[in-house]
């Protein structure tokens, strides 16, 4: 069992090491905790029943007086007082708050999350700029998310890395490759921070920190890839998964800025194991993102290859 917590054979596919850095170990990084929900608020707490009115201090009425010609006023009909006119401001208040019906408490933070995935929503081949909103946007979180579409199939074990890429759209070295066995490049730029073996609950499975500002000059790119983990070679595939989607957050307020749904029928038809789900890129101050979505096999093996990693033997995923 390696430091990450896999269990990894001789055919997985670790970097090899350049020659000059055969006594670099790649650094640790504990699984951060995961969020919790906040609680819901306790019930409003009913108001306090309101005192009975303070007497007037004015003597009943006697008959004579009840029966007494009304004063002149005038021509106009006299001024109607309320009640609740000789009565303290704190009195009215408490009177009114008891004749309101009691509303339903609601977390506020559930419904601010719910309208801002539903307004983030975007779909395949979409293009978002990310500095819109934020033009001086910095620290972000790409985080994943997926459910197992059958309870009773065997947990499926699906991993997020990225590649920093250069304008040839290839990797500089083996440490442009970020996942669960490098956990970070060699500026510390971009972190992996979770891995989930199985995607059970809600929320994010898995989630890589990045620091748009510490990433080097001239790469050029940023590709976020999904990808089944199926050592064993049981034929594992994305079609055993549902409800997969990939969000951008920005980390100085975690307000969520785009949420990527990975359609189930794609997911179902392709059945592939390694996936191009986003890409950032650089427009001279700007940085935007591509939602991509393309499956393909041969899982994660195959696309580290293809961005010049050099892997230590081909491990089947499928492909």
């Amino acid at each position: 069992m390696t430091e990450d917590g896999k269990n990894h054979t001789d055919d997985d596919f670790t970097p090899l090491p350049d020659d000059d850095d055969m006594n670099v170990r790649p650094i640790d990084m504990d699984e951060a905790p995961r969020g919790q929900s906040p609680d819901p608020f306790a019930p409003a707490t009913p108001g306090t029943p309101a005192p009975p009115p303070e007497s007037s201090g004015q003597p009943p009425h006697t008959p004579d007086q009840m029966h007494a010609a009304p004063p002149e006023t005038g021509g106009q009909p006299p001024e109607q007082q309320s009640p609740q006119e000789d009565l303290p401001p704190e009195q009215v208040q408490q009177e009114q708050a008891q004749q309101e019906p009691p509303q339903p408490t609601v977390n506020p933070d559930l419904i601010a999350q719910e309208a801002e995935s539903k307004g983030n929503l975007v779909g395949k081949g979409i293009t978002e700029e990310l500095t819109a909103k934020y033009p001086r946007l910095q620290n972000i979180t790409i985080a994943a998310g997926w459910d197992q579409r059958a309870i009773e199939e065997q947990m499926i074990d699906i991993d997020l890395s990225v590649f920093l890429l250069d304008r040839n759209d290839k990797t500089r070295e083996d440490t442009d490759f970020i996942f669960y066995n490098t956990t970070q490049d060699k500026n510390g730029a971009v972190r992996h921070l979770e891995d989930s073996r199985t995607g059970a609950g809600e929320g994010d499975d898995e989630a890589v920190a990045l620091d748009l500002n510490g990433i080097s000059f001239d790469v050029m790119k940023i590709m976020v890839v999904l990808s089944v983990y199926d050592p064993a070679m049981d034929g594992k595939h994305f079609g055993m998964v549902k409800n997969m989607f990939i969000r951008i957050i920005n980390a100085e307020d975690d307000y969520e800025m785009l949420r990527f749904m990975i359609d189930n029928d794609d997911l179902e038809q392709n059945k592939g194991t390694g996936m191009y789900g986003l890409c950032l890129y650089r427009e001279g101050p700007k940085w935007l993102c591509d939602t991509l979505g393309e499956i393909q096999e041969g899982g994660l093996a195959k696309i580290a290859t293809d961005y010049d990693i050099i892997v230590r033997e081909m491990q089947s995923t499928g492909g």
